[in-house]
């Protein structure tokens, strides 16, 4: 609170107005505003801390500003608490009227901002309204008299009754906001107002760093001084409410009108009224136990050990935190790191599971500590889970809400033949010959015959059943001219070049034969299809054991070939070997055709950054869940976890010896 409060009606206390400021220093001004905002990111000097749950809905943040030519000119500490309007569980509300109510006379029960926290239960407040300075201790419950607009719980306490004092923010029941910037001549309150409280002038409108204009202003109002403030951002989603300490040396000597504006766009705010200020700056919120913690550092208190009694106060309501708190997942292809915090030591694991019901419990940490991290394994990829922290602290079993990810999939599938893809044939007997060796020489086969081979003689032939959408279906296959049937035995050869993308993991078929078959990569046997097993030889004369689909022929053969089968597997010119032998019957029906998928790991691994902390330690930090840290101080090991299972990054460490080594794994 700023000297010149007394008597709100008997003497005015409008700040002075600002000087005559020629043209080039309000160019300058306006020059400086955008060398601010452009610069405070990158300066070294002016640093806002992470934001940090306090309640439901209201985080806390401070910031330093140490004067190096980058930022601000002034040493300064600013102390924000940020409340997301949208939150169902935030309320607002201002300093009621006092029991034995006068208007100009008594009109609200001066106290401490930690007296009135402790008083109304509200879980953050700050000091509000401008005020009659009378004894700046004066026992809580002293009456007193509140300057500007004030309207607590839909009650008019003060109206606007002159034009000191004009920047006004109201809130209805469902916290959305109204700034008036100006409130002289004054408005008609605004319909359905809850909550409202008053300042001296705006601090930012639009974006735009309305403190400029009291650049050189010699008033005391507009000098270095503690601050008090609120801002909004510009969806209004966010209110800001800022304390600046100050008059401080070594630690904090306040801030002049256009810093405190630029702290709170530094903040995110859009919009900004400038509350009272001074030795009455304080904000303060609700411990645990309901008592109240100052967040900045009062001036009045580093001075005389005391908070300042005054006349009005803004305050929060605000639902606690849930023990468990901050739970998120960071899935990989078969792994997943679940993080969470809670609010005190406890222990760790995880419920998941495929449905709501999960039914999968991970291992448990009994170490009780406020940050967790667990590691799922053998997770199917491309699948979403469902999942829950639990966390005992002592006897007592807390648990989060679900959560739920959806694992990734590195695996690539790229198709190698379509069922039209062109083979070449021959009916000719292939004993004796490497047939299926890449080098041969096909050029004398019959074809390119493409598609779905078929050779039964009735050349009326038509497919039935479910499969009649096969096409083509065109490419006969020859018979022998001898008796007009098919020949016992036919082979086929077909080229083509591996896909430039990830290592192999299988070469999937889906094929029509009737009725046995052999198939080979490269001239190397991969598998048998309804013939004798291996290490029986198979020769042209071999019969088949059996029809596909008891006769029918026209069911699919899934065949899967992964690991050693695909070591000659090459990057260039591969190709693929099958010959198809008859079941001896009265009516053959010779049936071939094959769609080839290639299957690949896309997964380009995960990346372990190693940068230099605070004295001798080193931050390691990775962005993907799944990997568990190790160490080694050769490396070729031997490796071992780090600590008691490090799961996810940025894990600070000092490590002992000249050389060590870190890797992930999964």
């Amino acid at each position: 609170m700023f000297p010149g409060k007394r008597q709100r009606r008997l003497r005015s206390t409008r700040a002075l107005p600002p000087p005559s400021i020629p043209g080039w220093w309000l160019r300058l001004g306006v020059a400086l505003c955008i060398f601010w905002v452009g610069a405070v990111p990158g300066g070294a000097g002016t640093l806002l801390g992470p934001w940090t749950p306090l309640f439901q809905g209201v985080d806390q943040a401070a910031g330093t500003n140490t004067p190096d030519g980058t930022g601000f000119p002034n040493l300064s500490v600013a102390h924000f608490v940020r409340v997301d309007l949208s939150d169902p569980g935030i309320h607002t509300f201002a300093t009621p009227p006092c029991p034995d109510f006068i208007p100009d006379v008594q009109e609200t029960s001066g106290m401490t901002v930690s007296t009135f926290v402790a008083t109304y239960g509200v879980q953050v407040a700050i000091n509000a309204n401008f005020f009659d300075l009378l004894d700046p201790f004066a026992p809580a419950g002293t009456p007193m008299l509140s300057y500007g607009l004030h309207v607590s719980q839909g009650r008019l306490v003060v109206a606007q009754e002159s034009p000191d004092f004009t920047s006004s923010l109201a809130f209805s029941t469902n916290n959305r906001p109204t700034l008036i910037p100006t409130n002289w001549p004054a408005q008609p309150v605004p319909e359905g107002t809850w909550t409202a409280v008053t300042g001296s002038y705006p601090l930012l409108l639009g974006g735009a760093n309305q403190g400029f204009v009291y650049l050189g202003n010699p008033a005391h109002l507009h000098q270095i001084n503690p601050r008090s403030a609120l801002g909004l951002s510009a969806d209004h989603r966010y209110l800001y409410l800022l304390a600046v300490d100050g008059r401080q040396p070594g630690y904090s000597d306040g801030t002049y009108d256009w810093e405190t504006a630029a702290w709170l766009q530094v903040a995110g705010a859009w919009d900004a009224i400038n509350l009272d200020g001074g030795g009455s700056t304080a904000l303060v919120m609700q411990d645990t136990n309901g008592a109240p913690v100052e967040l900045n550092q009062s001036s009045s208190v580093a001075q005389y050990g005391l908070e300042r009694t005054v006349a009005s106060h803004f305050g929060i309501y605000a639902a606690p935190l849930p023990f468990v708190r901050q739970l998120a997942a960071n899935p990989d292809d078969t792994a997943a790191t679940i993080t969470w915090t809670t609010a005190g030591p406890a222990t760790t694991q995880v419920r998941y599971g495929l449905t709501t019901n999960l039914g999968l419990l991970s291992s448990t940490l009994g170490q009780t500590v406020t940050g967790h991290a667990m590691l799922l394994t053998k997770l199917i990829p491309g699948t979403g889970y469902y999942y829950q922290a639990v966390s005992f602290a002592g006897a007592t079993q807390y648990v989060s809400g679900l959560g739920y990810f959806t694992t990734t999939n590195y695996v690539r599938t790229q198709r190698i033949f379509e069922l039209t893809n062109q083979w070449r044939f021959t009916t000719a007997n292939q004993n004796g010959i490497a047939w299926a060796a890449p080098g041969h020489d096909d050029t004398a086969w019959e074809g390119s015959g493409a598609g779905f081979f078929w050779g039964r003689p009735n050349l009326g032939y038509t497919l039935v059943g479910p499969n009649t959408s096969i096409q083509p279906r065109g490419a006969r296959l020859s018979v022998n001219p001898a008796n007009g049937q098919p020949y016992s035995t036919y082979y086929f050869r077909a080229h083509f070049t591996r896909p430039n993308a990830g290592a192999p993991l299988s070469l999937m078929f889906s094929n029509v034969v009737n009725d046995g078959a052999v198939f080979y990569l490269n001239g190397v046997e991969l598998t048998r299809l309804r013939l004798p097993a291996s290490p029986l030889a198979i020769s042209n004369a071999t019969p088949a054991l059996a029809q596909a689909c008891a006769g029918g022929g026209l069911c699919p053969d899934l065949l899967g070939f992964t690991g050693t089968a695909l070591t000659n597997l090459t990057a260039g010119d591969n190709v693929l070997a099958v010959e198809l032998h008859l079941y001896p019957t009265a009516t053959p029906n010779p049936l071939f055709g094959a769609v080839v998928d290639y299957t690949y790991n896309s997964d380009p691994g995960p990346q372990l950054q190693i940068a230099p902390g605070a004295g001798r330690t080193v931050v390691l930090n990775w962005s993907r869940g799944g990997y568990q840290l190790q160490e080694a101080i050769r490396a070729a090991g031997p490796w071992r976890n780090v600590g008691s299972s490090v799961y996810a990054g940025p894990f600070p460490t000092s490590p002992s010896g000249s050389t060590h080594f870190y890797r992930l794994v999964k």
